[in-house]
C-alpha cells in the first residue's frame, strides 16, 4: 500500500543516516533524533503500523553502534508505545446488552476455570478490567480489529490455565464478540523472575516475532503490563516436540515408532534452522541455550514449515561456533534420543548441517559448517573424527549434487515410502502421487528460489531406477538451473530432447512429458511430437482429448508453415479477417482423421500478461466443446509459463464471459486473471 511504502522510505531514510554515525558522532547534531521523531509521528497517525516501528526502534534499541543511538531508540519505542495505548483509549468500564438492554460489566464477562487459584484470577480480573489489554492483543493479532467490552457477549471470555511453572503462568483467553467473531489469545503472568529478566526476553521475542518470507520464530507479542507483571501473546497451541514425541512414544506399537523416526530427522533439521536463524538475528552474538525439544513448537507433519521457539529466558554470548552447535546437539539430539532411543534410526548430523544452510544459505551455511569442522579438529569433542568424516562428505554431496531443500527432501522420501508399499502402482497412480505431493509440500513456491525444485523432484522419484547416462543428463540439467545458467525455455528444449536422444521406456516417456508441462494432469494422454518443425522454436506437445461426441482430437502447435495456412483458411470462412504477425503464437485443434479442425493465436505482451486473439471451430465440429479443450489447454500451457493474464478484445463477450474473462478500466477489452 501507499502507506507502507511512504513508512519504507522513513526507515530507508534512517538506516542511511545511521550508516554515518560512529562512536565519535555528536550524535544530537545530526538529523537522526529528528528523523526518530517523525517516526513516532508517522506511527501515531497510522496505528496499524505499531508493530513495524516498534521492532524498527528495538533494533536500534539492541545493535545500535552508539550507546546514545541506543538511548534515543528505546525512549522513541517508550514514546510510541505511550501514543499507542493512548490512542487505544481509556477500557469500557460497563456495557448495555442490545439486547436486554441490562448494563454489563467485565466480571460478568470473564469467566475463569476452576484450576486458576484464586491470587491469579484477581489479578487477571483487575488487569483486564482496569487496562486494555484485551483489545490491544486481539488488535495486534487479528489484522487491526477493535474491540471493546460492548462488542463481547456476556460469559464471553473464557480463561484456562495452559501451562505452568514456579516462575510463571500461561493462561488461554479465549474471547467471543458479537459480530466479529472469536479470538484466542495468552496471557503470561510472571511469579518469581526479575522484572529486568522478562522484558529483555520481551524485546527478543519481539525480534524473533519478524516474520520472513512467511514465517517466524516465536508468537507475535502484544503488550507487556508491569504493573500487573504480565505480557499478552499470540496464542500457539500446538504442543512442543517434547510433548509430542512422550504421548507417541507412550503407544510403544512399531507402526507410531516408524513414524516416529521418520519425524526426528524433520525435528533435528527445523529445530537447527530456527536456532541458527536466532543465532543469525543477533549477528552471531547472542545464543540461546534452552535448546531442549520442550522448549520448541514443530508441526507433526513434515510437508509444513516453520517452527515457534518459546522460550528466550536463557541465552547468553556466543563463545564459538562448536559451543553453539554442539550446545544444541547435546540438549536437543543427544539427551533426546537417550529418552526415547527408539526413535533414532541413523546418525542426524547431515539434518543438523542441512539446518544450518536453510538458516544461512548454502554458501554462508557452508562456510559456517566448515568453521564448525575447523574449531572441532582442535577440541576434545567426542567422537569428532565420526562427524569430521559426515561434514566431509554432506559438503561434498552439496557440491555435487546440490543442497535438497527440507520441502523437496520430505517430499521425496514420503513418495519411496509410498512406492516401496505399492511397487505394482500404475503410471497414473504415481503421476497422481507425485502431484499431490508437489502440491502438499508447496514445491512450486519452491521454484523461484530453487529453480531446479522440479526436475530434482522427478529425478528423485519417478526416474529414480532410470539408467546412470539418463539421469545424468538431468543431473547436469538440475546443476545448470541451480546456478541459473539455463532458461526455462532452454531447459523445455532439454527436456524434450531426450524423448529423441534416449531410448525410453513407458515410465519415462510417460514422466519425462510431464517433467516439460506442468499443466498435464495425469490422465491426460500426451506426447511429444517428433516431426520436426519448420517454424517452431518451442518444443510440440500433443495433447488428446474428447469432443462432446466422444470422438477423439489433438491439440498442438502448428508443425509447418502449411498447417498455418490451413488454419488461416479457416478464420476466412468463418468471415473472421485475421492477420497473423511473426510474434504470434498458435494452438489448433487436429481430428482424428488429421484436419485441422480449430485453433487460436495469441502473444505475450508483457511480463504477465498474453493477448489473445481470435479462437476459431470449423462449422461442421462446433458446439462440440472443441473450443472448450483449446482454450482450457491454452491456460494451461501459458500458466505453466508463470502468465498471470490473459486478456481478448470486446468479441463475443458472452462466450468469454463463460471463461471467467471480465471487463476491468485498466485493459481496453477483457480480462482473465489465471
Amino acid at each position: 500500500s501507499r502507506g507502507d511504502e511512504n513508512l519504507k522510505e522513513i526507515e530507508t531514510v534512517i538506516e542511511n543516516f545511521v550508516l554515518s554515525v560512529t562512536s565519535k558522532s555528536h550524535l544530537s547534531k545530526t538529523s537522526v533524533p529528528n528523523l526518530f521523531e517523525l517516526l513516532v509521528s508517522y506511527g501515531v497517525n497510522h496505528p496499524s503500523s505499531y508493530e513495524r516501528i516498534r521492532r524498527f526502534f528495538l533494533q536500534y534499541e539492541l545493535y545500535g553502534s552508539t550507546k546514545d543511538l541506543r538511548v534515543i531508540a528505546l525512549k522513541s519505542r517508550m514514546e510510541i508505545r505511550n501514543l499507542f495505548t493512548a490512542w487505544l483509549g481509556q477500557n469500557q468500564r460497563v456495557a448495555i446488552d442490545p439486547e436486554t438492554g441490562e448494563e454489563y460489566r467485565w466480571d460478568d464477562v470473564l469467566i475463569f476455570d476452576q484450576a486458576i487459584s484464586e491470587a491469579d484470577q484477581s489479578i487477571l480480573r483487575r488487569a483486564i478490567s482496569e487496562r486494555q489489554i484485551i483489545r490491544e492483543a486481539i488488535f495486534l493479532f487479528s489484522g487491526h480489529v477493535l474491540i471493546s467490552l460492548n462488542n463481547i457477549l456476556p460469559s464471553g471470555v473464557w480463561i484456562s490455565k495452559y501451562s505452568e511453572s514456579e516462575k510463571r503462568s500461561v493462561f488461554r483467553v479465549t474471547v467471543q464478540t458479537r459480530f466479529q467473531g472469536g479470538f484466542d489469545l495468552a496471557i503470561h503472568l510472571n511469579h518469581k523472575e526479575a522484572s529486568e529478566m522478562i522484558e529483555e526476553e520481551i524485546k527478543w521475542k519481539v525480534i524473533a516475532g519478524t516474520e520472513v518470507n512467511g514465517e517466524k520464530l516465536a508468537a507475535k507479542l502484544g503488550g507487556l503490563w508491569e504493573d500487573y507483571n504480565l505480557w499478552t501473546e499470540e496464542f500457539v497451541g500446538d504442543e512442543s516436540v517434547e510433548r509430542f514425541i512422550r504421548r507417541e512414544y507412550k503407544r510403544n506399537d512399531e507402526l507410531t515408532l516408524e513414524k516416529l523416526r521418520n519425524l526426528w530427522k524433520f525435528f533435528v533439521w527445523s529445530a537447527a534452522a530456527a536456532y541458527v536463524k536466532f543465532w543469525k538475528l543477533s549477528d552471531m552474538k547472542m545464543e540461546l541455550t534452552d535448546t531442549t525439544p520442550d522448549g520448541l513448537i514443530v508441526s507433526p507433519h513434515d510437508y509444513q514449515t516453520g517452527c515457534i521457539i518459546t522460550s528466550f529466558s536463557k541465552r547468553r554470548k556466543t563463545e564459538s561456533t562448536l559451543a553453539f552447535v554442539m550446545n544444541f546437539y547435546e540438549s536437543f539430539v543427544k539427551q533426546t534420543e537417550e529418552k526415547y532411543p527408539q526413535i533414532k534410526k541413523a546418525s542426524v548430523w547431515n539434518a543438523i548441517f542441512s539446518g544450518i544452510i536453510e538458516a544461512e544459505g548454502i554458501d554462508n551455511g557452508i562456510s559456517l559448517i566448515n568453521k564448525f569442522r575447523r574449531e572441532l579438529g582442535i577440541s576434545d569433542v567426542d567422537k569428532k573424527e565420526d562427524i569430521s568424516t559426515r561434514i566431509d562428505s554432506f559438503i561434498r554431496n552439496v557440491k555435487n549434487h546440490g543442497y535438497l531443500p527440507k520441502q523437496l527432501y520430505f517430499a521425496v522420501k514420503r513418495f519411496h515410502r509410498w512406492y516401496s508399499l505399492n511397487r505394482s502402482a500404475s503410471l497414473s497412480a504415481q503421476a497422481e502421487m507425485i502431484y499431490e505431493l508437489y502440491e502438499t509440500y508447496r514445491l512450486f513456491d519452491l521454484e523461484e528460489q530453487y529453480p531446479a525444485a522440479r526436475t530434482r523432484f522427478f529425478l528423485e522419484t519417478v526416474f529414480y531406477n532410470s539408467t546412470q547416462r539418463f539421469k545424468d543428463v538431468l543431473r547436469e540439467l538440475v546443476r545448470k538451473q541451480r546456478h541459473r545458467k539455463i532458461s526455462k525455455d532452454e531447459s523445455l528444449k532439454l527436456i524434450n530432447a531426450l524423448h529423441f536422444e534416449f531410448e525410453l521406456d513407458e515410465k519415462e516417456t510417460y514422466f519425462i512429458t510431464r517433467l516439460g508441462y506442468p499443466h498435464l494432469k495425469p490422465s491426460d494422454t500426451a506426447a511429444m511430437l517428433s516431426i520436426k518443425s519448420e517454424i517452431a522454436v518451442q518444443p510440440n506437445l500433443v495433447v488428446q482429448l474428447q469432443d462432446d461426441d466422444g470422438n477423439i482430437f489433438t491439440i498442438r502447435n502448428p508443425i509447418n508453415p502449411k498447417e498455418i495456412s490451413k488454419l488461416h483458411q479457416l478464420y476466412l470462412e468463418a468471415n473472421l479477417n485475421v492477420n497473423f504477425r511473426p510474434e504470434h503464437h498458435f494452438l489448433v485443434a487436429i481430428s482424428d482423421r488429421g484436419f485441422i479442425i480449430g485453433g487460436a493465436f495469441y502473444y505475450r505482451s508483457d511480463e504477465d500478461t498474453v493477448h489473445m486473439e481470435k479462437i476459431v471451430v470449423s462449422n461442421r465440429y462446433r458446439r462440440k466443446g472443441i473450443s472448450e479443450g483449446l482454450m482450457n489447454e491454452l491456460f494451461s500451457r501459458i500458466k505453466s509459463e508463470n502468465i498471470k493474464f490473459v486478456t481478448t478484445g470486446f468479441f463475443r463477450p458472452e462466450y468469454f464471459y463463460r471463461f471467467g474473462f471480465k471487463i476491468e478500466r485498466k485493459y481496453s477489452g477483457l480480462v482473465k486473471e489465471l
